[in-house]
Formats: structure tokens, sequence, C-alpha cells
């Protein structure tokens, strides 16, 4: 029991804690600080959010004589976790960390010259909110309408460099059979193949004719693979179509979802189709990778013999290897007075 109660005490110590160290993190948002001098003029009045570990820059542009005025402090978070003054292109001109507020830190510009004011919350997880004011007061009244914005240069740095590249010099040209395939079809009935074209497929032709009896000589390999082969090759300009036969329909699918709707009587998509043909023939483009259905369906009549025939025109290229110097470009953007 004693141990129990030991332990809710410093439980109760640490949720006190907890909520004093709260209060502590969070700062009055209308805080404003006191500059004497009548003549301030205000450059900046920020108010921002910081993710952990990030930082963000403000770049302004002061005239000669210029006193600039920092003010800077915590609304939600423990600390500024570092602020970094710098005249560009490379004097450090104010420096700190960990500060809960920065009070009128005075520094004097004796040139025109640029400044870039760098905050930067390093905490691993917190997010915080500052509040960054930042005033000048002109020491010459020619200044007293100094403009403070800053405008950039955009630069294009080219360099060159050699590097290997591969040129086409030739490319082989082949007929590849992707199927040949016969299929019988009861009345009423479906049916669907799977096809997988080939690597380097540049195009496919196809072929399907129906007829009713198991042997026909017109649908003989000998009748269709060599006029099918020419027409792959560009030889010849099509096929003949043979009109007596036994018609079906049939359906080029993508996706086999799209398969099983099909067979189960669904709306489905298809990238080509044929519709009461006894035979059809036509060169595809697209898909030319992976893999595709064709599916068939004898709608009425009799049993039907279908006939399936792909050829793909396969393209192997050639390439020689040669090293060629060629630029890089890198942007950079410039602040200028």
């Amino acid at each position: 029991m004693r141990r129990i109660k030991i332990l809710f005490v410093l439980i109760a110590i640490l949720f006190a804690g907890c909520i004093h160290n709260s209060k502590q993190l969070n700062y009055p948002i209308n805080v404003e600080p006191n500059i004497e001098n009548s003549n301030a003029i205000t450059v900046a009045n920020l108010l921002f959010k910081m993710k952990a570990n990030s930082y963000r820059r403000f770049y302004y542009k002061f005239a000669p004589g210029d006193t600039i005025v920092v003010n800077a402090w915590t609304i939600k978070g423990d600390n500024i976790s570092n602020f970094n003054v710098e005249m560009l292109p490379f004097n450090n001109v104010y420096n700190t960390y960990a500060a809960k507020t920065i009070l009128n830190e005075k520094i004097v510009n004796k040139r025109k010259a640029i400044y870039k004011f760098t905050i930067s919350n390093t905490s691993l997880f917190s997010t915080k909110m500052y509040k960054l004011m930042i005033y000048r007061i002109p020491k010459f009244k020619a200044f007293e309408n100094f403009n403070t914005t800053v405008y950039w240069d955009t630069v294009y740095d080219t360099t060159y460099v050699t590097q290997r590249e591969s040129v086409l010099v030739d490319v082989d040209s082949t007929v590849e059979i992707v199927l040949s395939t016969r299929v019988q079809l009861p009345p009423m009935k479906k049916s669907y193949m799977e096809v997988n074209l080939p690597e380097n497929t540049l195009f496919w032709v196809y072929w399907i004719g129906a007829t009713g009896s198991e042997k026909t000589p017109v649908f003989s390999d000998k009748k269709i693979n060599i006029p099918l082969r020419s027409y792959a090759l560009g030889k010849i300009p099509g096929l003949k179509v043979i009109k007596k036969g036994a018609p079906i329909d049939y359906y080029f699918i993508r996706r086999y979802t799209d398969v099983e709707d099909f067979m189960n009587g669904f709306d489905f998509r298809y990238f080509k189709s044929g519709i009461s043909v006894v035979s059809d023939y036509a060169k595809i483009d697209s898909p030319a990778h992976g893999k595709f259905y064709i599916a068939l369906h004898n709608k009425k009549g009799n049993d039907k013999f279908v006939h399936v025939k792909i050829f793909a025109l396969i393209g192997t290229p050639h390439y020689e290897y040669d090293y060629i110097t060629v630029p890089r470009v890198r942007v950079r953007y410039i602040p200028h007075m």
C-alpha cells in the first residue's frame, strides 16, 4: 500500500510539472516591442509556424547608415532554437541560440547591403510559432523611403560532362507464332483462352474463323499461315474474308475480371470484337506486351469449330555505345541591389 501511495505522489508531481511547463511555453501574441525612436520604419511584421527540424530565411535590403532593430519571440514553444543575421555575402553579424526573446537588438549598417535573417526550430518533434519584427531607423533623410525589397537574378551555370550513351543502329524483325489453336464450342456455350505476347512485340495480327465441320480445307494451316505471315510483314494489304461457315462472336479482353463477367452474363469491357463473323482479321498495335484473353460465344446452331491464329512481329534492337559530351545546367538565384 505504501508503494502505491508513493507512485501516486510521483505521478501527481510529474503532472503538475507538465502543467507548469505548458504555461511557460506560451507567450502572449500581442507583445509589442518598445521602439523609442520615432523615425523607426517597419520592415517586417511576421507571425509564422515552424515544423520540427526546419528553418526559414528572410531577405531585406538596407540603406547606408540604417540602424536595423530586431525583435523576436515565441508565441508557442520553449525558445527560438537559433537566430542568425548575415550581411551578404558572408559577413555574420548576429547569432543567438535558445533565446526566449530578442529585444531591440541593433545592427548598424554602413553601406547599401542585403541581409539574410535565418530562424530555426531544431526540435525533433514539436511545432513552434514565432513572431519576428524588423525595423530600420534611417540616418539620412534621403533614404527614408528606401525600398527594402530584395530582387533576384536567375543564373544558369552550364558544365559539360562525358557520358556513355547507346545508339540504336538496327532492328531485326521476325514473325513469331503466338497462338495457333482450334476450339470446339457447343451451341449456347462460352469459352475463353489466355494469350501472352512475347517481349519486343512491335504489333500483332490475328485471324479467327469458324466452321461447322471439324475439317475444312479453306481453314487449313497452309491456307491461313502463309497469308497471315505475309500480312504481318506488310507484303500484302489484307486477307480474304470467308463468308460461308458457322458464325460466332468473339471479344478481346484485357482484364480477367471482365472475362469472369463475360462468362457469367454480366456487362464487361473489351478492346476488339466481332459479332456473328465466319472469319475476321486485323492488325493490333496496342496492347503490345503482357497478356490478354480471347472470349468466344456460340449463340445458336450446332457445334462450332473455331480456329484462332495470332502472329507477332518481333523487333530485336541492336545498339552501339559511344561516349558523348552533354551539358548540365544548374539554376541559381542571386539577390541584387
